[in-house]
């Protein structure tokens, strides 16, 4: 039965990345930006019932109350960004290696997704110039400042060069908690793309499972006034360490890698 769930949502992803190139080369240099991010929303949500993906949203009323968010996430899968656009249309910064993906790296590359090299402080100056100005326009802009992605069991230090964004632009910071649970509440390693792990690799754990889910949790603000762009970082990897500790039953500082915490010890 799994084998069978495969082969068919296989054809399913073939179709909807085929939907996606077609509405992206016929539409996306005609339309404005707001029938852009609904053509975006919604397809989104239809590649995410082909995954066989299952979306629980918590707090997403008051992020997307108003235009020019600076949100910040723990990162798990490609999932990820599908999760976050079927609640409303974002502008992602991600690793440059993803423009090279096929067919995907098209697509991301389409929808205006901001690319950096990592490690790279140049890249990293330039990006942040690309943040102000989106935040500046009214749109939403997405960070994940753990750099890599994870197995969904914790998170990893988060690196804070990004956050003078919100610095200089005075934009608030949201933090949001990626989570793919399995029934039981536990985290769901098979929907995690990292380690050495192939894209093909990712898709054959996820898509025959009969059912999954990911569950996004908008938390609370984050003022920059007063704060380094360390203090802003620092706040925000402990509210997801937080909220990831107590969907866990561990504490805070247990789902964060011992290296670089941000916890203070007693």
């Amino acid at each position: 039965m799994r084998r069978l769930r495969l082969i068919v949502r296989l054809f399913g992803v073939a179709a909807i990345l085929l939907w996606g190139c077609f509405q992206v080369a016929l539409f996306f240099g005609r339309e404005d930006k707001a029938k852009r991010q609904w053509r975006i929303q919604r397809w989104s949500r239809q590649c995410m019932k082909v995954f066989g993906t299952k979306l629980t949203v918590h707090g997403a009323e008051r992020f997307f109350a108003e235009g020019g968010q600076f949100m910040v996430g723990n990162h798990i899968s490609w999932l990820d960004i599908f999760l976050i656009n079927s609640v409303q249309a974002v502008r992602f910064v991600a690793k440059q290696e993803v423009r090279d993906w096929p067919v995907i790296g098209w697509l991301v590359a389409r929808v205006d997704t901001v690319f950096i090299k990592r490690g790279n402080r140049q890249s990293s100056q330039q990006v942040m110039d690309v943040l102000l100005q989106i935040l500046a326009e009214k749109d939403y802009a997405v960070v994940f400042p753990e750099g890599t992605s994870t197995d969904g069991r914790g998170i990893k230090p988060f690196k804070s060069g990004l956050f003078d964004t919100a610095i200089i632009g005075q934009y608030p910071v949201w933090p949001v908690l990626v989570y793919y649970p399995n029934e039981d509440g536990s985290p769901n390693t098979d929907m995690a793309y990292c380690g050495e792990i192939s894209l093909w690799e990712s898709f054959c754990r996820i898509l025959p499972q009969k059912r999954s889910e990911g569950v996004l949790y908008f938390l609370e603000p984050i003022s920059p006034e007063g704060k380094t762009r360390q203090e802003l970082c620092a706040a925000a990897q402990a509210q997801i360490a937080a909220k990831m500790g107590e969907l866990r039953g561990l504490p805070p500082e247990s789902v964060v890698e011992e290296k670089g915490a941000v916890f203070e010890r007693t």
